[in-house]
């Protein structure tokens, strides 16, 4: 029979073997005094009391008869953390190099950002149309979504409907004491009934009291007149 001269199970670690680092857990950060029961490599583990980080994790780097350097390692966040978003169009936005996400506002929206906090202010598009009485034909007259023009001048109103537009923006034109036009884009184009003007095109009123509705099926690109009172004549 041999006997082990150590007295160490075989089952226990070999005595050659470094010591594994040690794990405490306190309510604050480490200083340089707190080194007499602790050893090289020991981990400190700091609670957030806020519960925002779990833990903030320190190593004991260094020590001498008078004082511990530990080094911070990093933090450790709850359970649940932000660590991509992903939008209505599905792409997932990662945070850059600096772990920040940024949210950006948008069309009558503003975001901004305090601490822990990101507040949304979204205004809603006006439901509404604006009414603008138009007394004037010296220049065409560009117009707005959600506005009803009515043409009152002493003479035709050329009316350009907007370089760009999205699906649902609607407009509307009456001819009270003048008649008007409404005149397409360069690259746009107005479907009215079965007919649909050239690109650059326009839709022309024939007697006063004439009135139409257009709204942007396509965006940027194309209109579809409806709601008619009168014959137009479409180019």
């Amino acid at each position: 029979m041999t006997r082990n001269p150590l007295r160490r199970s075989p089952l226990q670690v070999p005595i050659n073997t470094p010591e594994i680092s040690r794990t405490f857990e306190f309510n604050r950060a480490p200083t340089g005094e707190d080194f007499k029961n602790f050893k090289i490599k020991d981990t400190w583990l700091q609670r957030d009391p806020s519960g925002i980080i779990k833990y903030a994790v320190y190593m004991l780097v260094d020590k001498t008869a008078t004082l511990g350097t530990w080094l911070k390692l990093g933090e450790l966040a709850n359970e649940g953390i932000v660590t991509a978003l992903k939008g209505d169009d599905s792409i997932i936005v990662n945070p850059d190099v600096a772990g920040v996400i940024k949210i950006a506002g948008g069309t009558n929206a503003t975001t901004s950002g305090t601490e822990n906090t990101i507040t949304i202010d979204a205004t809603a598009a006006p439901s509404t149309l604006s009414w603008i009485k138009d007394t004037s034909n010296s220049v065409p007259i560009d117009v707005n979504p959600r506005e009803a023009h009515v043409a009152n001048a002493t003479g035709v109103i050329t009316y350009n409907l907007p370089a760009t537009c999205v699906l649902g923006d609607t407009f509307e034109f009456y001819s009270a004491g003048s008649g008007f036009i409404v005149k397409a884009g360069a690259t746009q184009k107005i479907f009215i009934g079965n007919a649909v003007t050239a690109l650059g095109g326009s839709v022309a009123y024939t007697i006063l009291g004439d009135s139409l509705k257009a709204s942007c099926i396509t965006d940027n690109t194309e209109f579809q007149a409806y709601s008619l009172q009168g014959n137009f004549t479409v180019n």
